[in-house]
């Protein structure tokens, strides 16, 4: 019998001190991103989960954003459809090390709904399942997250429009709410995104009319007991109503404050936009500067939020606030202190009520004629996970006073590289990518195959220009991977962008070593695991997993033959990457020597194929 086999010698560190220390027995988990409250822990107040809050960020013109099918005849949901990059978790883990403390992920769910004009308002579970995929990506990092309906504009508050709102706001949040039931205090639910008249022109932003204001008033109750009704975590979740609008205007303002006690709900917080002042936050003049009556204004703003809210014991959450870019970096940094001094001072004011203020960010920072839209909200470069120059002094100011202490920004494995393809006035774009930027980095004998993936179609060629068309997830074998390029092609008007990205699959993805602490007697214990591909599982026979200690001339070989989808340190469930197991081996009562066993000790692995 002749066996095949593959040696590899790949050595890495799992970064969790957790998992390094105590490490606990391996087991089949489920996914850690599910948090439930204890029966022992009553859940925080309002204004103590305001108070946690932080700053925070928005995930703007992502979630909420749609296209047009031509096919479908129909607008449909897209996550890239104006222009952004695929949400990563390395996205997240950026703003994370900034200093914010919450995420508020804006979706639109109605293009997501089946058959909504029919009365069926059953949403998708491939869009429940992505959402979830973004949340967890937050909520797995100890962030907030606020979960909203944005764009939903079937709510519109007229009183002939209330029962069709109404029966619609029910259906979508009770499904929303069954979704993330087991999910603690950390995901908040808004329940409507600016309601508003929205034929209204610039009228629509004002405070709207008594009947208007009254029949938010109407919907926002009707979503906290949709949510109340699910029982469980979602009886005491922390729940964001809005003015009118979200307006910040002395009527709709009043009109909520009038209404909060029909709530009877101590876990409500008042969702407020606050882009003051409005002829700065959204200037379209080159050079915007930030003088003393954009100041009176601010003050005149915050002292109502006081008045109307906060003195009267409801915790605010600004779910929206920035100031556009018009190359004016210094004058912005201004208005940053200004407006985060403001929101500090009342945070603390009293007692019982806090105030959370979440930065608007949608990515665009161009001052082409296009996108000068006064709408230059862009913080984060989403594609380079850089902060734009101009912009980044903003984020620092505000940081500096409501944010966390920065954290590193340490890369998870999310997508092995992206290329962003700019439509032209052939409503074609096409680009090649050479097999080493696929696979750069990589050992190509370790890699089993590319898959490219996109939230548009988009057509690959061979290098005879034979093509795939009407893709959006496309996986190539290794072997099948021409020498030279591999070609790409979407549809894409001019001035639109289309992300294409991919994965690399591999055979290992990952080789890891962990160390306990000294015994009694000087002996160490380590645990090596491995990363394999599902696919590979039944072709390989065996797996040796060889630990050298050159320092004591110690090396030791254990066979291994059996998988785990997690392993346990602690409280902490940690899993391989999707489409993989661990393979572990535990060596004990390796001797202690001069040399740190952390130092010296390697890992490395063969995998014995069936014949």
């Amino acid at each position: 019998m002749i066996s095949k086999s593959i040696k590899k010698r790949l050595l890495g560190l799992l970064t969790s001190a957790a998992l390094a220390l105590g490490l606990a027995a391996s087991l089949p988990v489920t996914s850690p991103a599910i948090m439930t409250a204890t029966a022992e822990a009553a859940a925080p107040t309002a204004k103590e989960i305001v108070a946690d809050m932080g700053l925070g960020w928005n995930l703007g013109n992502s979630f909420e954003s749609s296209y047009y099918d031509n096919n479908l005849q129909t607008y449909v949901y897209g996550e890239t459809a104006w222009g952004n990059p695929r949400t990563t978790k390395n996205m997240i883990l950026a703003v994370k090390a900034k200093g914010f403390n919450t995420i508020r992920v804006p979706v639109t769910w109605r293009y997501a709904m089946a058959n909504e004009a029919g009365g069926d308002y059953t949403v998708s579970a491939d869009w429940f399942a992505r959402v979830k995929e973004v949340v967890d990506y937050a909520i797995d990092e100890d962030m907030y997250v606020i979960l909203n309906s944005h764009h939903d504009n079937w709510n519109r508050p007229l009183p002939s429009n209330y029962s069709a709102a109404s029966t619609e706001l029910k259906a979508l949040w009770g499904q929303i709410a069954t979704y993330f039931a087991d999910y603690d205090y950390h995901l908040i639910f808004e329940g409507m995104n600016e309601p508003r008249n929205y034929d209204a022109g610039n009228e629509e932003w004002i405070g709207g009319t008594d009947e208007q204001r009254n029949v938010v008033n109407q919907l926002n109750k009707d979503f906290v007991d949709t949510v109340r009704a699910t029982g469980g975590n979602n009886s005491t979740r922390a729940l964001m109503v809005p003015t009118y609008a979200a307006s910040i205007s002395d009527n709709a303002m009043t009109a909520l404050s009038n209404y909060m006690s029909t709530f009877n709900d101590s876990n409500l917080i008042v969702s407020l936009h606050a882009y003051i002042h409005n002829n700065f936050a959204f200037s379209k003049t080159e050079g915007a500067v930030f003088d003393d009556s954009y100041k009176s204004d601010m003050n005149y703003v915050f002292n109502q939020m006081d008045s109307l809210f906060l003195s009267k014991g409801y915790s605010i959450c600004i779910g929206e606030f920035s100031a556009t870019n018009m190359n004016n970096t210094s004058e912005r940094v201004k208005w940053a202190e200004y407006y985060a001094n403001k929101v500090k001072a009342l945070s603390t004011k009293y007692s019982n009520t806090s105030v959370s203020a979440v930065l608007w960010d949608n990515n665009a920072i161009s001052t082409t004629e296009y996108e000068k839209r006064s709408e230059l909200h862009g913080y984060l470069n989403r594609a380079k996970l850089e902060w734009y120059s101009v912009s980044e002094p903003v984020v620092d100011k505000l940081c500096s006073i409501l944010g966390n202490e920065e954290v590193p920004f340490v890369p998870v494995y999310d997508r092995d590289g992206y290329v962003i393809l700019e439509g032209n006035s052939d409503y074609w774009s096409q680009t090649s990518i050479s097999k080493s930027t696929l696979l750069a980095g990589n050992d190509e004998d370790n890699v089993i195959s590319v898959t490219l993936k996109s939230d548009f179609k988009f057509t690959v060629f061979d290098s005879s220009w034979n093509s795939t068309s009407d893709l959006s997830e496309y996986t190539v074998p290794v072997s099948e991977i021409e020498n030279k390029v591999i070609a790409i092609g979407v549809s894409c008007g001019e001035g639109e962008t289309r992300t294409v990205e991919w994965k690399v699959n591999k055979v290992v993805n990952g080789v890891y070593k962990q160390f306990t602490e000294l015994d009694a007697n000087g002996k160490y214990t380590q645990r090596g695991v491995i990363e394999l591909a599902e696919s590979e599982v039944d072709k390989i026979d065996y797996v040796n997993i060889t630990f050298t200690y050159p320092a004591i001339g110690y090396t030791k070989i254990i066979k291994c033959t059996k998988y785990y989808t997690g392993i346990k340190a602690g409280d902490t469930t940690y899993r391989p990457a999707d489409g993989y197991v661990y393979i572990i081996a535990t060596l004990k009562n390796i001797p202690n020597s001069s040399v740190p066993i952390t130092d010296g000790l390697d890992v490395s692995y063969e995998l014995v194929y069936k014949t």
